[in-house]
């Protein structure tokens, strides 16, 4: 019993890790990667290369450099920044995901993106950099990988210590 439920446990910690297909990939401006499910397009290279814009299926994304963004399944990370293309580090776990017209980007451009944006949503974004250069430090352990972690510890405890007991 003892060891049916400690596989068990670490079969789901680990099922968390091997559902993701993990890929990193050097993307320059205005160049694109389809993955199940998205369409990633690099737009434009942020001042001092410490920011991208992004288009994923349509729609606009700011993201720091370091600082990972998360979309429904997928999650990007620009790992480096240079002065005409970057090296993402790209996360998702939807191997069936088909594209639609909405994978095409064709949104996105045709003039300066961020205009495309309210008024609103450019103050946000200009917020958000000025906030996301303040933040030093990222945990790149989700909660759930931390929750998991800690059950499978507290578990092995237990089962350390009932077998001392006997």
């Amino acid at each position: 019993m003892k060891k049916t439920s400690l596989f068990m446990i670490l079969v789901l910690l680990f099922s968390n890790i091997a559902i993701a297909t993990t890929i990193e990939n050097n993307l320059y401006e205005k160049e694109s990667i389809e993955i199940p499910g998205y369409n990633i397009t690099l737009m434009v290279i942020g001042y001092k290369e410490n920011s991208v814009v992004m288009c994923i299926n349509n729609n606009i994304y700011l993201l720091d450099k370091g600082k990972s963004k998360e979309i429904e399944n997928l999650k990007i990370e620009p790992r480096r920044v240079y002065e005409d293309y970057g090296k993402f580090k790209i996360t998702y776990n939807c191997e069936d995901c088909k594209c639609n017209e909405s994978c095409s980007n064709a949104d996105c451009f045709g003039g300066n993106p961020i205009n495309k944006l309210s008024e609103e949503n450019q103050e946000k974004i200009k917020e958000e950099v000025n906030e996301q250069q303040e933040v030093k430090s990222d945990y790149k352990i989700t909660r759930l990988s931390m929750i998991l972690l800690f059950i499978v510890v507290l578990l092995l405890l237990i089962l350390l210590f009932k077998k001392r007991g006997k």
